[in-house]
């Protein structure tokens, strides 16, 4: 499990450091079982977005096109 862990805790630091990179971003935040410090060996990140109302469309299009959804 401290494997998993610690790569849960990488994926969040690269999270956290795309985000206080990007002018678009105004607050980024965890959810789910995380944020409520009950994971498992199962559990995912559950991470919420907030963008500047003026960058949304901008930001998800690159999104959709980088992760296909």
């Amino acid at each position: 499990m401290q494997a998993i862990e610690q790569n849960r805790q990488a994926v969040i630091h690269r999270f956290v450091a795309a985000c206080q990179t990007d002018e678009r971003v105004v607050a980024a935040f965890l959810g789910g079982s995380y944020a409520r410090d009950a994971t498992d060996a199962y559990s995912d990140i559950d991470f919420g977005l907030i963008t500047l109302d003026e960058a949304y469309d901008d930001f998800f299009a690159i999104a959709r096109l980088l992760y296909d959804c």
